[in-house]
């Protein structure tokens, strides 16, 4: 095999994580996952001194985080200049999970090289899960989310969510690199197997999806309402606004309108003039309304502010849902709960408290719940509300702050992956876009664009099936982690 030196070797690992990166575009390149990662594991695996694989680590995780999510830096919500550390912070915490990544493979593969190329998928998905939990967690950058194209492979979510994909991915390159490495040709025959393996499972088990039950009409809004003219007006404005454009896609066989993430930007107290103009709105209509808005507490600690969903009805405030997972330092201090005085730092984010309850709405015995923006990206999350009986699930967003491609494309795309896990309909409202219904399989019913101000009418199954990872959760993860444990602690016995 040729000889490549070490500056070709660190290279090769800037190079796989850019083209890594690349592979979470809406570019339609998610196959470059499929192999991408053989520079960066062929380099990791021929290093034999420990900076070296630091340094691997450090140069892949940080070039695949800051190609994914270098949208960071444009957030048009904050100062350019926060916007810019944000990104780069980010980045170089998340280029921490790669090096440990890193460091776990060298441990491994110095007992037995054959072991350090297989235990790879292993080690991957057990760091890639661990990075997804806490209130630090970013699931976002799972590489398993490249592959919402491809709805065939993408179906074994349903019992090992994401992560699954994850590990076919990881495990596609390390087969390569063993390949590559000895040269068995009985190699190439397990790697068409691997490949293959979940296209053919994904025909079967959308094949296996009952049928609905009963169904929910459904009037999506996205009225596309920039952070400018949101702030260049009143809230009362805002809402009439939403209200005009609601007007134009309801019908008589509505029976529920769902506004983004705080489509009403003020609190609703009771008898307040926002409160009776929602009233007013509902009075005459069939339908009941889903929307964002800022929920404000009142205890004897005093006022708690939430980011939240309600339900509303003729009466009023029915139910409402308070965001449990904020994003870290845009709209909560991580553990100020626990150190009160860090509340006291104000870096422009909002500072809303974390809810608790996984709130379950009611509509006619038809139950449905609501996730708030990044909380789309956490399949642990979500699985929580089907467990409590939602029959499916409504995400309500604001992606106002970045204004072109490629978040709100890659935020979108992972509500696929929540529809396949829990075999449930996606109703996304997005302020800007994207807006999108998504069936239990993962296919896009309709889909609005970005920028576009719209409204978007589907009949939605309601369904009844519980998935294995709706009932029983993170089982494949913790079997990695499980793993990844007993490979370091035989080589730690070895030594």
């Amino acid at each position: 095999m040729y000889s490549f030196s070490l500056n070709q070797k660190l290279l090769m690992c800037v190079i796989s994580g850019f083209f890594s990166g690349l592979s979470h575009h809406p570019l339609s390149l998610g196959f470059l996952a499929w192999f991408s990662l053989v520079p960066f594991l062929y380099s990791l695996y021929s290093f034999t001194k420990k900076y070296r694989v630091i340094l691997a680590g450090f140069l892949f995780g940080f070039t695949y985080s800051i190609t994914q999510i270098f949208w960071l830096a444009f957030n048009i919500g904050t100062s350019p200049l926060i916007a810019k550390i944000t990104a780069i912070s980010a980045t170089l915490y998340l280029s921490i999970f790669y090096i440990i990544f890193s460091l776990l493979i060298y441990r491994v593969k110095k007992r037995s090289p054959w072991i350090g190329v297989w235990s790879m998928p292993i080690i991957w998905v057990a760091i890639e899960y661990l990075k997804s939990l806490g209130l630090l967690g970013f699931p976002w950058v799972s590489i398993g989310n490249s592959q919402a194209d491809y709805l065939l492979p993408i179906q074994i979510a349903e019992y090992t969510a994401v992560y699954g994909v994850s590990f076919w991915i990881v495990l596609l390159n390390a087969g390569l690199i063993y390949w590559f490495q000895y040269n068995y040709k009985s190699t190439i025959i397990v790697l068409l197997s691997i490949f293959m393996f979940p296209f053919l499972l994904g025909e079967i088990l959308i094949r296996n999806i009952p049928e609905n039950k009963s169904n929910i009409n459904v009037t999506i809004i996205q009225p596309n309402i920039h952070l400018s003219d949101k702030h260049g007006r009143s809230p009362i404005q805002s809402l009439k606004k939403i209200i005009n454009i609601t007007n134009k896609y309801i019908s008589d066989s509505t029976n529920l309108v769902i506004w983004p993430e705080t489509a009403v930007n003020t609190f609703i107290s009771e008898g307040s003039k926002t409160e009776k103009i929602i009233k007013e709105f509902l009075q005459d209509k069939s339908f009941q309304l889903l929307t964002g808005f800022p929920e404000l507490e009142k205890t004897e600690r005093g006022n708690l502010y939430f980011n939240s969903i309600g339900h509303f009805g003729k009466s009023g405030l029915i139910n409402s849902y308070q965001k449990i997972q904020p994003v870290p330092l845009a709209e909560h201090i991580p553990f100020s709960s626990i150190f009160p005085s860090l509340k006291k730092i104000n870096i422009g984010q909002a500072n809303w408290e974390i809810g608790k309850n996984h709130t379950i709405f009611n509509q006619n015995q038809i139950k449905f719940s609501g996730v708030i923006c990044y909380e789309s990206t956490y399949p642990s999350l979500v699985r929580k509300f089907v467990n409590r009986g939602a029959g499916f699930i409504s995400v309500l967003v604001n992606d106002g702050w970045y204004e072109s491609a490629p978040e709100p494309q890659q935020h979108a795309n992972q509500s696929i992956f929540r529809a396949i896990e829990n075999r449930k309909t996606i109703v996304r409202s997005a302020n800007t876009g994207i807006s999108m219904v998504i069936k239990p399989s993962g296919e896009i019913i309709q889909k609005s664009s970005l920028n576009e101000k719209t409204g978007i009418s589907e009949k939605i199954g309601i369904q009844k099936k519980i998935t294995f990872y709706s009932k029983y959760g993170d089982v494949f993860s913790w079997i990695m982690i499980i793993m990844t444990i007993g490979l370091i602690k035989i080589d730690f016995n070895r030594r």
